[in-house]
């Protein structure tokens, strides 16, 4: 405070310094004694929590602190570990007989909690409802931060759980944590959006490793049956959904609507039933976009993906994705559409919208998969194919269908559109459809459209079989325009699509050795593929497929494989298959 004198007048003027306060906390403090300082820190971290105001930062020195209850932030402070992560372990009594606490939990929107080890949390025997849930740490809102969460249980979360849209958690280890099977156990071994009632949402993981979880029901890794949350930049690996019962979802469970899972790297997690990899269920409407979803392993029904949408407000978008060598679980199991599952069984049709867009499906299948290596549809909603690559799909056993894509409809519709499906096989006895493989629901009417299957604008080519149909069938209600399916190899029949007239009769504007119906712009020619030996499917200056096709409404805007546009305009006519022909050559432009 100092006084200032101008122009004959006396001014009071006051200086106010709001100072951030540090408060100190280490193994050889005390709660007693102690004041908080650097030369006098508190024993524990809870005692530093309280004496903390909005602003100040808790600074824990280096130690493993055992808490008899859960620390709880509940204003806008910054707790921090030195030597993080692994310098300050908080720890519980566990096993003790309450088995009711957890590590920490953060309720303030501009609280941090940075630089952690969190294990042994076991809030088994809190409240029922959702407070039994995130045995290493709930955020309910603010930043968890630089953190490693392992040997941690609870009945939901076990690792832990993330609730609102400021709830966050970043730059995080989550790994060797489980839900345990106690009622009302949802899943979620290692992280839980939202609580069992699906309240809150918006909640988002970022940078993170979720790691070697389980669970005994669903979402192994991570389980969201909130709203809007985000997934981005993590990886989620070799995690376990273990009920032989039904697991879904050995990575990740998506119950919720609104997910968001982006840039992430799903690998090498087992789930008893479905999704090794990731598993939507019922009303959820993920977007996953940008990720690798590899070596993934299930027991029945899509190793790689698996959605089971049962109202047709549910569905997914899966964008710009890699779907790679995901395939069975073990001996004696056979999974069902190893890469990609949507739907299962009649009992278990989907009734959602699916859609698959820019993705590679590739490498998936093999001795235990019997329909749909690459990927398996059973629908009675809606599902789409849209500039995809299905190629080096493998099915094995005995009666399988499908090597690349296999189809089911009742009352549905499925476009497969601009789309390679290349080198897949099947190479079990009886095989049928080694490239796509379409049937329709018997007794089921018919889908819009009129037809409930479109294959359009795609090359089917080096698929091979045991049986028939190399590279494609005909079925009813399917159409086909401006495809290529040729070079395609069977066994037994048709090595590209069966040839009889009544068979070919929607096959328009298309290039197939099989097809003799010219009247439907159709041509048998060899299409002149760049290098077909080495792969590559687009054509030659010289193909008979280039300006033969028939231009489509939806191609208006669209582009091919390579991202050329589907109507140059030089020629104003689209080609057959998946890949525009571009000339080579000097322009000039006369005036």
């Amino acid at each position: 405070m100092k006084f200032i004198k101008s122009a004959g007048m006396l001014f009071l003027s006051l200086t106010c310094a709001f100072a951030q306060t540090t408060v100190y906390v280490a193994t050889t403090g005390s709660d007693t004694d102690g004041d908080g300082l650097a030369g006098n820190p508190y024993l524990t971290i809870s005692n530093g929590v309280a004496k903390a105001a909005a602003g100040d930062i808790v600074l824990v020195n280096p130690g493993v602190y055992t808490q008899a209850v859960n620390i709880y932030i509940t204003n806008d402070i910054t707790v921090r570990g030195m030597n993080a992560p692994t310098g300050v372990v908080i720890t519980t009594m566990y096993p003790d007989v309450n088995y009711s606490t957890r590590c920490v939990r953060v309720s303030s929107a501009g609280a941090v909690f940075d630089g952690f080890t969190l294990k042994n949390g076991y809030p088994q025997n809190l409240a029922v409802h959702q407070y039994g849930c995130g045995g290493g740490i709930l955020v309910e809102a603010g930043l968890a931060t630089n953190c490693i969460i392992k040997n941690n249980h609870a009945r939901f979360g076990g690792g832990a759980a993330l609730w609102n849209s400021n709830s966050i958690m970043r730059n995080c280890w989550i790994s060797n944590n489980a839900c345990d099977y106690a009622a009302p156990s949802l899943g979620g071994g290692g992280v839980m959006f939202g609580d069992i009632y699906g309240n809150y949402g918006g909640a988002s993981l970022l940078d993170s490793v979720v790691s070697s979880n389980a669970c005994p029901l669903n979402g192994g890794g991570i389980y969201t049956k909130s709203t809007n949350g985000v997934i981005s930049n993590c990886t989620i690996a070799a995690n376990y959904a273990s009920n032989s019962g039904g697991s879904v979802g050995g990575g990740i469970y998506v119950l919720g609507p609104g997910m968001l899972i982006t840039d992430s790297i799903i690998s090498n997690n087992i789930s008893e039933f479905g999704g090794g990899g990731i598993g939507i269920y019922r009303e959820g409407y993920p977007i996953i976009r940008d990720s690798l979803i590899i070596g993934n392993k299930a027991k029945t029904a899509g190793a790689g993906i698996y959605s089971y949408l049962t109202s047709r407000s549910g569905g997914a978008m899966i964008s710009n994705c890699v779907v790679k060598g995901n395939q069975a679980a073990a001996a004696g199991t056979t999974v069902i559409g190893a890469g990609l599952c949507d739907g299962y069984t009649l009992a278990e049709t989907s009734s959602g919208t699916l859609a698959v867009v820019n993705a590679k499906i590739i490498e998936n299948g093999g001795d235990r998969c019997r329909f749909g290596g690459g990927a398996f549809i059973y629908t009675h909603g809606t599902a789409s194919f849209h500039n995809c690559v299905i190629s080096s799909n493998s099915l094995a056993y005995n009666w399988s269908s499908g090597g690349g894509l296999l189809v089911c409809t009742g009352s549905a519709s499925v476009v497969v559109q601009n789309c390679l499906i290349a080198d897949n096989r099947i190479t079990a006895t009886n095989g049928s459809g080694g490239g796509l493989f379409y049937t329709g629901e018997t007794g089921v009417k018919s889908g819009p459209n009129p037809f409930d299957a479109r294959v359009e604008s795609c090359t089917i080519a080096g698929n091979s079989v045991s049986n028939n149909y190399g590279g494609m069938n005909i079925s009813n209600n399917m159409v086909v325009f401006n495809c290529v399916v040729a070079s395609n190899s069977a066994s037994l029949n048709y090595p590209d699509m069966p040839g009889d007239p009544s068979y070919i009769a929607p096959v328009f504007y298309s290039c197939s050795p099989a097809l003799t119906n010219s009247g439907n712009g159709n041509i048998t020619n060899a299409p002149g593929f760049a290098d077909f030996a080495a792969g590559d499917f687009r054509l030659t200056g010289g193909s008979p497929c280039a300006n033969a096709g028939t231009n489509q409404s939806w191609m208006a805007e669209a582009v091919d494989l390579d991202g050329r546009p589907r109507i140059n305009r030089f020629f104003r006519r689209t080609d057959m298959g998946c890949y525009e022909h571009v000339p080579r050559g000097t322009m000039f432009n006369l005036r």
